[in-house]
């Protein structure tokens, strides 16, 4: 068994959170592979990745427990109950206090029940890591909007979602939904865990450049390309990927991919991937907008102005905070149906509908 195995190989105290911190994982994990100097060549070189290591350890070592930042899946709950529970841990991590984003992947590995040895899981851990690291393209500040608590809330939405996707899909006789009836196996959730953690590394605050499509996408999953090469040696991984992370876009892909959604449920699939590449899509797409729509007023309302201070220091002239933004963001760019995803239209779909009531859409 290597260094790195042992490492991962990791038992969880639920009421002190890890055993075995993120960051000494993380060291084995480089120095186990057959090539350290390329892992540690995406964090900037040695010393800075040494530096990140110190300030995983130290946000880690200041939490009584990690687990207690994980948004767990309760069976059967939908709507406020659920939202109610991401409010609630986002308004503690937009404070400052959260665990880093290693130590949330591989709390959500263990609670997942998936392998966290598997080469696909080594790459989500340190990609986790590069999401953690603020790019030097902001100066050291980070955006007020894409940022590493936004990642956090993305990430643990698509886990979320995707554990009610196992509880859904094994009644999906009764729901009736099409994407539903598509189990996605481990690899299949690793690889959307991977695009959900990875989708805004080094986003610098600005809209993607005219005449320049999917920009920040592809910037984000460059900076994870040497993991996925390491660790798997398999480029189509980092195609599927890269392609998922196009997908949050707000612009066309998006309706590009309602479309898709629509033509799947109506039996209609497009055929130029697998049934399963359209589930993790949605599902991902979804969680991007999750928050700022699917949870509640108290959420849009704080994201609406965190988003608001981005665009605005970037220079342009937008007020996302007015009625008049909220009835675009809801009529144009997630629509009056809602959700994408079987399980989020199931669990979240309630309280945006109630949501978009109140505001008289």
């Amino acid at each position: 068994m290597t260094i790195a195995t042992q490492k991962i190989k990791m038992e969880f105290d639920y009421s002190s959170g890890m055993k075995i911190p993120a960051a000494t994982v993380l060291r084995a994990l480089v120095s186990d592979s057959h090539d350290p100097a390329v892992l540690k060549s995406s964090f900037g070189g040695p010393d800075l990745f040494d530096l990140l290591l110190k300030d995983v350890e130290r946000r880690d070592a200041a939490l009584p427990g990690i687990v207690q930042h994980v948004f767990s899946r309760i069976p059967g709950e939908s709507g406020q109950e659920a939202a109610g529970r991401l409010v609630a841990l986002t308004r503690i991590w937009d404070a400052g206090h959260r665990p880093s984003l290693p130590a949330i992947v591989l709390a959500r590995l263990d609670q997942m029940g998936l392998d966290a040895t598997l080469p696909l899981s080594k790459t989500l851990i340190l990609a986790a890591a590069r999401a953690e690291k603020v790019s030097e393209a902001s100066d050291g500040e980070e955006p007020v909007y894409h940022n590493r608590v936004h990642t956090m809330q993305v990430f643990q939405s698509v886990c979320y979602l995707l554990m009610a996707h196992r509880e859904l899909s094994a009644k999906a006789s009764a729901t009736k939904d099409q994407l539903l009836q598509v189990a996605l196996t481990p690899f299949e959730e690793l690889i959307l865990m991977i695009a959900a953690v990875s989708h805004d590394v080094d986003h610098n605050g600005k809209g993607n450049p005219k005449e320049q499509a999917y920009y920040n996408e592809d910037i984000s999953t460059a900076c994870i390309f040497p993991f996925v090469s390491v660790l798997t040696n398999d480029n189509g991984i980092f195609g599927a990927i890269r392609d998922l992370v196009r997908f949050t876009d707000p612009a066309a892909p998006r309706e590009q991919l309602k479309k898709i959604i629509d033509d799947f449920r109506a039996e209609k699939p497009d055929a130029s991937r697998t049934p399963a590449f359209w589930v993790q899509a949605a599902m991902l797409a979804d969680s991007d907008l999750l928050f700022s729509c699917g949870a509640g007023p108290e959420a849009m309302a704080v994201n609406s102005t965190k988003l608001t201070k981005e665009v605005q220091k970037a220079g342009i002239n937008i007020d996302f905070t007015t009625a008049a933004s909220s009835k675009i963001f809801m009529d144009k760019i997630v629509g009056p149906e809602g959700f994408l995803s079987g399980s989020a239209r199931a669990v979240f779909n309630p309280v945006y509908i109630q949501l978009r009531h109140s505001l008289a859409l």
